[in-house]
Order: C-alpha cells, then sequence, then structure tokens
C-alpha cells in the first residue's frame, strides 16, 4: 500500500473528490448545494470518511492522513488528532507519524529532478530533539533549491525503524583542506608607526 498523491496536496478539490466512490459521488451531488469549491471539499471530507469507517483495514482516505499530518505540523498535538480520530475527521496519530517516518525514507538526502540551473542552499542548526535525554541536541539539515523542484515520488507504507531513518539521513562531513598555504601571502602594515607618526605632526 501506498500513500496517496492528494495527502500532500489535500486541499486539491478535483484530486479528493474523484478518490470517492461513484455511487457516492452520485448521491452526494444531489443534496441541494452550491457548486463552489468549499462545498466540494465538504463533500469529499464527508465522503472520505465514511469510506474509511466502512472499511478501515483496506481504504486509506487521503483526506484523513492530510488533515492529520497539517494538525501534527501545526500544533504537535497527540491529544487533539487521537480526539478528532475517534470522531471519524482524521487518521490516528500513529498513522501520522508512520506516514512521516515513511516519506523521510522515501525522500532521503536526495534532490530530485535537479538540474545545473538549480541553485541549492544547504542549511543546518541544532535541533532540540528529545531535549530531556543526554544525546537530545542533535543537528538538523534542509536544502532550498530554487526554482523550486515538486517532488512527485510516491510515499509507501511499510514499517520503519530507527535505523532506516538515520542510514539514509547520514550526510558525510568532509572537512576543507586547502592546497596553498594562504597566510604566507598576507602583509601587515605598521599601524603603530604610522600612528606615531600622525601625533608628531599634530
Amino acid at each position: 500500500m501506498i500513500y496517496q498523491e492528494s495527502v500532500k496536496q489535500r486541499i486539491h478539490t478535483q484530486v479528493v473528490v474523484c478518490y470517492l466512490h461513484l455511487k457516492m459521488l452520485f448521491y452526494f451531488y444531489q443534496i441541494p448545494c452550491s457548486c463552489s469549491k468549499c462545498e466540494q471539499v465538504k463533500v469529499a471530507s464527508i465522503g472520505q470518511a465514511i469510506m474509511q469507517i466502512a472499511r478501515p483495514r483496506t481504504i486509506l482516505a487521503p483526506i484523513q492522513v492530510g488533515l492529520g499530518v497539517q494538525l501534527h505540523h501545526h500544533f504537535a498535538s497527540k491529544f487533539l488528532i487521537d480526539t478528532l480520530n475517534k470522531h471519524g475527521f482524521c487518521c490516528s496519530y500513529s498513522e501520522v507519524t508512520k506516514f512521516e517516518h515513511n516519506a523521510a525514507v522515501a525522500q532521503s538526502t536526495d534532490i530530485p529532478s535537479f538540474t545545473p540551473r538549480h541553485f541549492v542552499q544547504y542549511v543546518a542548526d541544532n535541533v532540540d530533539h528529545n531535549i530531556r535525554t543526554i544525546d537530545g541536541m542533535n543537528m538538523g539539515m534542509i536544502a532550498a533549491t530554487t526554482p523550486a523542484i515538486v517532488n512527485g515520488r510516491s510515499v509507501p507504507r511499510i514499517t520503519v525503524s530507527a535505523e532506516d531513518i538515520s542510514a539514509v539521513g547520514t550526510i558525510n562531513i568532509l572537512p576543507f583542506i586547502p592546497t596553498t598555504d594562504g597566510m604566507q601571502s598576507l602583509t601587515y602594515s605598521d599601524t603603530c608607526h604610522s600612528q606615531r607618526r600622525l601625533i608628531i605632526n599634530s
């Protein structure tokens, strides 16, 4: 099983509506309502919620996963996600973390569709991860590219361990070894002698 593409584009109206079964889609459009995109997203949300509840083991509705991932990104609240999951509005917190782990392994450190016309800037800084532990301070790194690159890679739904994430997220640190010693070509002016001459002249 793989995560649907609309998980990353949760509000893309046509994608989330087309996910619904044809009979369910026909039933919902018999209900008098406006044809705005907002109404279509509501129809898709209710329809995917019904499909997820009816077939919980065989269906993984993209809106359910996308909403859970978005809530976790903005609020990082397990209680909020699990509460909405009990009411059938989004996936569980464990499914959110499973998606994030699978997405990290699927993305790895490669930049897809990178060409010489792109510019990439790596940014690294400390990340406070599990600050109550001894090794809670880790180094995090992101790569910013311009022009923007859209990643269309599918995310498989598999069991990922911490070792798998560590293996794909490791970047070798290569120290800079200069071929020539630039310090030998530096010359310094005698500032003390210049200051002394300035005081005498004044």
